[in-house]
């Protein structure tokens, strides 16, 4: 195996073709850009909408602490697909 050094004298100044547009610490990369390659999309539906912890009546956990009432909340929220309306779906 052979391993070539560079000295950091010999690294070259790196030059940004896009210049990114800051709006609250983030960048914005705009569609006509193709310095980056292909980037996934973000969805931008209302993601709180769809978790079950807005659907649970919280008068129903008030036997619980915080704690657990937080814990069963997550829970929830994180197995979502496996929580579901109709019965015998999957």
């Amino acid at each position: 195996m052979q391993r070539r050094w560079l000295h950091a004298n010999k690294l070259r100044h790196y030059h940004v073709r896009v210049q990114p547009t800051l709006v609250g610490n983030c960048a914005i990369i705009y569609e006509s850009d193709e310095d980056f390659g292909t980037l996934p999309a973000l969805s931008t539906t209302n993601v709180e909408a769809n978790l079950l912890s807005t659907k649970v009546d919280f008068t129903k956990l008030s036997h619980l602490s915080t704690d657990e009432k937080h814990q069963f909340l997550s829970v929830l929220d994180d197995f979502s697909d496996v929580f579901i309306d109709k019965p015998g779906l999957l």
